[in-house]
C-alpha cells in the first residue's frame, strides 16, 4: 500500500510538472492575456499566434532538440551546468517575440509580457550560473505576476498553482524548497518592474 500510494503521488508530480511546465504555461497565460481584449477573432488570432510561437513553442523545440541531440540531460534540463544554452535559446525567442510583437501593434501589456520573459530568462539565465533556481515555479509566478497587473487583482487567485508545482519539483527530487521559494519570488518583484517598464517603452 506504501509502495503504491508513494508510486501515484511519483506519478501525479511528473503529470503537474509536465501541465504546468514554463512553456505550457506561457500558452496558458497569453491565451487569458490575448483573449481577455476586445479584438476581432483575427487579431486575437494573429497575436495569439506570434505569442504562442516565441513563448513556448520555439523553446520547446530548442530544448527538444538539444535532448535529442544529448546536449541535456532531459526536457526540464534537470542539471543546472546543462542550462546556459537552453536559457540563451529561450531568451533569443522571447526577445525576437517582443519585436514581433511590437511591430504588431500589439497592446503595451502583451508586448510587455514577452518582454518579461525575455528579461526574466536573462535574470535565471546569470542565477543558473551558481545556483540551480527553480524555473517551473519561476514560470508560474512570474507570468501571473503581468496578468494580475494587466487585468487586476481576481486573478491573484493563479498564484496558488505554485504551490502544485513546487510540491512536484521537490517530490521529484529536482529541487528543494528553497530552489522553489526562491524561484517563485523573485519573479514576482521583476515581472512587476517589467510591465512597468513596458508600459513606458511601448
Amino acid at each position: 500500500m506504501v509502495r503504491e500510494e508513494g508510486g501515484f503521488q511519483v506519478g501525479l508530480a511528473k503529470f503537474i510538472s509536465a501541465v504546468l511546465n514554463t512553456m505550457s504555461f506561457a500558452l496558458i497565460s497569453f491565451a487569458i492575456l490575448v483573449f481577455s481584449k476586445e479584438f476581432n477573432a483575427r487579431r486575437a488570432a494573429q497575436l495569439f499566434s506570434i505569442s504562442v510561437l516565441f513563448a513556448s513553442a520555439l523553446p520547446t523545440l530548442f530544448i527538444w532538440s538539444l535532448a535529442r541531440a544529448g546536449r541535456v540531460s532531459g526536457l526540464y534540463v534537470p542539471k543546472r551546468e546543462e542550462r546556459t544554452l537552453p536559457l540563451a535559446g529561450a531568451l533569443v525567442s522571447y526577445t525576437v517575440g517582443v519585436t514581433c510583437l511590437y511591430v504588431a501593434d500589439a497592446p503595451p501589456d502583451i508586448t510587455g509580457m514577452m518582454l518579461a520573459y525575455s528579461l526574466n530568462a536573462l535574470a535565471a539565465l546569470i542565477i543558473s550560473q551558481f545556483w540551480k533556481i527553480s524555473l517551473h515555479a519561476a514560470g508560474i509566478t512570474g507570468p501571473v505576476t503581468a496578468l494580475v497587473y494587466s487585468l487586476g487583482s481576481c486573478l491573484a487567485f493563479l498564484y496558488l498553482l505554485v504551490l502544485p508545482v513546487g510540491w512536484s519539483r521537490v517530490k521529484l527530487g529536482d529541487h528543494d524548497a528553497g530552489q522553489v521559494i526562491g524561484g517563485a519570488l523573485l519573479m514576482i518583484p521583476l515581472t512587476w518592474a517589467w510591465m512597468e517598464l513596458s508600459a513606458v517603452l511601448f
